[in-house]
């Protein structure tokens, strides 16, 4: 199964959700629904407004894990 990293990224990165939003030029309700829930898949645009401003890779973005029998 795939997820998100969104809440964990904005950990690491050290900055608030609200200053997140601010930056990334993310829509709230849209960075309110991968905070949530991280079964849910980030756009492509989303993808590239994060990448583009903190310079980070996929592998920080989305994770892989593996599902338990």
């Amino acid at each position: 199964m795939i997820q998100n990293r969104i809440k964990i990224l904005i950990e690491e990165i050290g900055v608030s959700p609200y200053q997140f939003h601010i930056e990334t030029q993310i829509k709230k309700s849209t960075l309110y629904k991968l905070r949530a829930s991280p079964r849910r898949f980030p756009s492509a645009e989303v993808f590239d407004k994060i990448m583009t401003r903190y310079s980070v890779g996929f592998e920080r973005i989305v994770e892989q894990i593996k599902e338990t029998e």
